[in-house]
């Protein structure tokens, strides 16, 4: 009897605790997620520095990711009026360890062998950050 009390009570505590921990696990690894990044810029000859590196440099990043399945969509936005935010960044991945992934890093390893080249990247995309201030807000689709 006490053998079968106790196997009852660990039955009890796995769907209490275990079962909603996959359920969790699961929604990572398959819901989407949007990640937008807001740029704001002191100057617009910055936003024209920055735009005109997202074109050379990191679309062809962006490509790499979409074609290796880390990224499913991406929006560049840039800002119209007002004194806003001047850069919004949408990327779609497809689950939540796509975001934590290294995603850029991988996808310019395989269009760029060139280390100095990668050095030369990872240079520019910091200096450029650090003349910004950004926040980042992560959503899931609804519908």
């Amino acid at each position: 009897m006490k053998t079968i009390l106790r196997i009852s009570f660990v039955v009890v505590l796995l769907c209490l605790f275990a079962l909603p921990v996959q359920a969790q696990d699961k929604e990572k690894n398959e819901t989407p997620y949007w990640y937008y990044s807001f740029l704001k810029f002191e100057s617009y000859d910055k936003v024209n520095e920055f735009q005109k590196f997202h074109e050379e440099a990191i679309v062809p990043i962006v490509k790499e990711a979409k074609n290796q399945g880390t990224l499913l969509d991406y929006k560049f936005l840039r800002h119209h009026t007002g004194d806003e935010y001047n850069i919004v960044v949408a990327r779609k991945h497809p689950s939540w360890c796509s975001i934590t992934a290294n995603w850029r890093g991988k996808a310019l390893d395989a269009i760029e062998k060139d280390e100095d080249k990668k050095k030369a990247f990872w240079d520019k995309y910091s200096e450029l950050v650090n003349t910004m201030s950004h926040y980042d807000c992560i959503y899931i689709q609804l519908y």
